[in-house]
């Protein structure tokens, strides 16, 4: 092996930078490349600019980036592995370009691809292109052939996958796993693990000693609301940032998927003693699928998946790798550049405000009541708008400065799903159109952001225009995507009494012009989407929609429309393409998915977003733990924040909302109060600034630190510890210019 590699690398200095022209496609669909059709390109070099060179193995079909600056070189095998000429078992699974997961056409069962296709009577063709070199991996058993493309950028590279070129003969291609060692760190190696996107981030670890084999894999965006489910809903933070990596010691390499992340599932592995490297990567869908439930005529289910006849209509999806070196190899530094690659393609600002205190108002909660026995819905106050300003009121003598307020259900069906828009008005039983302007002038004058939520997706009854039958989105089978609330009693969903659907994909530009109109009228500046923001879903309609294809450039549009007409927005733990164009983050999240994969949470997403666009984490007074929560709004320097109602109702124990008994702002008001107290001089100190690092001191205690010089220091543990700022004592928190005290 060394021998080969020697030859390798000769041949690399000798041939440079090979170039070949590619041919114009031809209109028709590809066909498949048989046996003697192409012949590979030789190995050497086949690509390079200034940053990096792109050179190409043909025996044994693989590639590999050098990165110039540092020497490091990252691979579709890991280079370690290659260099070192090893070989059994672990080479199936590390010389592994792609894998694939197809569909059986003799039976609609999915079959798995893995290996180089080289090893199963199969071939890997690499060609040289004049911009970049493409690898294409031939499965000549089922006549699929799948193309990746490598282009090298002045700090980056890029892959694509080329999914309107695939060929697919004798089967379907469902999924493709792409490149899944070159994000790789050898087993045990010193400070060396993966950084996984779920939620606020979290980190697994290479050391085997710590933890043994285990797998994490999430969609990226969450679940898709277009798909049937029969289980439970987990109470897990989705993963918002399409972005992952690997750190080994001082070299680290960042992947971000840059197109298609509403098709993708990231997917890491630790601990794996048989390959001996930890991975993480990005999977591409092609095609839609879904899992139907079919009731038989004696209770039982029959099951079965029904796959979409078309590929996703996109030319290719990709990812962009970032490789970092020295204090940048890390998920801190990680941060940091996503954040400028966010600048860059998404518009981030640059720098923004940092209010230290988000107040969430809750307005009204449809309960159940009965006339004659004909049951019917009303609304049930918990905040009117007279009540908001009472609260408002007292937070801004209590807290010092002015929070950011949010009022969310107050439309005519108030926290439930109703008319597109909560009809686009404001109910009597709330306060009216009336009440609102008196709490807008009132909130104007005090410095108050105010923003009023509407709900542009989710709706259960007719009305604004939207037909529930006509105008839901669909799933894939051609039903509406109808949303079932799951019964803890019955362990099922519930697709009798209450369900919603969710507004056709084509609809959702012209519900925003509805908006515009109806916000235009009543001087409403501050809007608030809380749904739009963080809910990604299909809708088989278009095949344009399917697998939620687009959605992210379609709510950039919308958004970017709504901020053109001087409105600005509040968004909900927003996705990354809505967060970009957020004026203010509310309830940026503030765990992992918790899978027991995940080793330690950190707060990336926070890291990301802070010191340029206002953001809190989820609300204090509603956490499991009130003051893990308020330490964790110090760690990230979110602003603390707060989901209130101003009274209780019984009857909401019988609905929806039963759980809003911890919400009422009269239990909370002293909490609050205190919390300000603590942490005023701290927000102070930090106001405007941005995340620069942030490390794991030891067990329960973290430290952050800013750009302005201020580091912070968090105990989450029980004990005091000794730190660089001090003595922290337990469940506290210390912070000080210059990183010491």
């Amino acid at each position: 092996m060394k021998k080969r590699m020697a030859l390798f690398l000769a041949a690399a200095l000798l041939l440079g930078s090979m170039t070949a022209c590619r041919p114009e496609p031809e209109e028709e669909a590809p066909r498949y490349p048989q046996t003697m059709e192409l012949t590979s390109a030789v190995s050497g070099t086949v690509a390079e600019n200034d940053r990096f060179s792109l050179l190409w193995d043909d025996s044994v079909k693989s590639v590999f980036v050098q990165d110039k600056q540092t020497g490091t070189i990252w691979g579709s095998t890991p280079y370690e592995y290659y260099f070192s000429g090893e070989t059994g078992v672990a080479g199936v699974e590390l010389y592994s370009g792609i894998k694939i997961e197809y569909v059986d056409q003799t039976n609609q069962n999915i079959q798995t691809l893995e290996g180089n296709p080289d090893l199963m009577n199969g071939r890997v063709i690499g060609e040289v292109l004049e911009d970049g070199f493409q690898v294409t991996y031939c499965f000549d058993a089922l006549e699929i052939a799948v193309p990746l493309q490598f282009r090298l950028r002045e700090d980056s590279f890029e892959v694509r996958l080329l999914v309107s070129a695939i060929v697919e003969e004798r089967a379907r291609v469902h999924r493709i796993k792409l490149l899944p060692y070159i994000a790789s760190v050898r087993n045990d190696t010193e400070n060396g693990y993966l950084f996984v996107p779920s939620g606020s981030g979290a980190l697994m670890t290479a050391d085997t000693s710590r933890r043994s084999s285990r797998l994490f894999r999430d969609t990226v965006y969450g679940m898709d609301y277009a798909q049937s489910t029969t289980q439970a809903p987990k109470n897990i933070e989705p993963i918002r940032l399409p972005v992952f990596g690997a750190v080994a010691g001082d070299q680290a390499l960042m992947g971000i998927i840059e197109k298609g992340a509403e098709f993708a599932t990231i997917e890491a592995a630790a601990g794996n003693k048989e390959t001996g490297y930890a991975n993480i990567c990005a999977e591409f869908q092609v095609r839609g699928s879904d899992t139907v439930y079919q009731q038989g005529v004696w209770g039982d289910n029959s099951v079965y998946t029904y796959f979409a006849e078309d590929r996703v209509g996109v030319d290719y999806v990709s990812v962009g790798y970032y490789p970092l070196s020295a204090d940048d190899a890390g998920y801190a530094g990680m941060a940091r550049r996503y954040a400028a690659y966010l600048e860059d393609a998404m518009g981030l600002p640059a720098q923004g405000e940092t209010p230290s205190l988000f107040l969430e108002l809750m307005g009204g909660v449809l309960s159940r009541e009965s006339f004659f026995g004909f049951p019917y819905d009303t609304l049930t106050p918990a905040t009117t708008f007279s009540q908001a300003r009472e609260i408002v009121e007292d937070v801004l003598d209590i807290a010092g400065e002015p929070p950011v307020v949010r009022l969310l259900g107050y439309g005519d069906s108030g926290l439930d799903a109703g008319k597109i828009g909560g009809g686009f008005a404001f109910p009597r039983a709330l306060g009216g159109a009336k009440g609102l302007a008196s709490l807008q002038l009132f909130c104007e004058e005090k410095g108050v952001g105010l923003f009023v939520d509407f709900d542009l997706i989710r709706y259960r009854r007719s009305g604004s225009g939207y037909g529930l039958q006509a105008d839901s989105a669909q799933k894939i089978t051609g039903l509406p995507a109808w949303q079932y609330v799951y019964s803890p009693v019955s362990q099922g969903y519930s697709e009798e009494h209450y369900y919603y659907g969710l507004l056709k994909r084509s609809e959702l530009e012209s519900a925003a012009r509805k908006l515009l109109d109806k916000a235009g009228g009543l001087d409403i500046e501050g809007l608030s989407l809380d749904t739009l923001g963080r809910m990604a879903y299909s809708d088989y309609r278009d095949n344009a929609y399917a697998l939620r294809g687009g959605m992210g450039g379609q709510v950039a549009d919308i958004l970017g429309v709504l901020r053109g007409e001087g409105h600005t927005l509040l968004l909900s733990s927003p996705n990354d393409y809505a967060a970009c164009a957020a004026d203010y983050i509310l309830f940026s999240p503030d765990a992992s998915a918790r899978f027991d994969a995940l080793d330690e949470e950190v707060p990336f997403y926070q890291m990301v977003f802070r010191g340029r666009v206002p953001i809190s984490l989820p609300a204090v007074n509603l956490a499991a733990d009130g003051q893990e929560r308020f330490l964790k709004s110090v760690e990230s320097g979110s602003a603390l924040a707060f989901s209130l109602i101003a009274e209780y109702d019984d009857r909401f124990a019988y609905t929806l909302q039963s759980g809003l008994g911890g919400a009422v702002y009269a239990d909370n008001r002293d909490m609050l109060k205190e919390m300000a107290e603590q942490t005023s001089a701290f927000y102070a100190a930090v106001d405007g600034c941005r995340i620069t690092g942030h490390s794991i001191l030891q067990e329960g205690v973290r430290r952050t630190d800013f750009d302005n010089g201020v580091s912070v220091v968090v105990n989450y543990s029980e004990a005091a510890a000794e730190t660089p700022l001090g003595t922290v004592a337990a469940g506290s928190f210390v912070y000080a210019q210059g990183g010491s005290e």
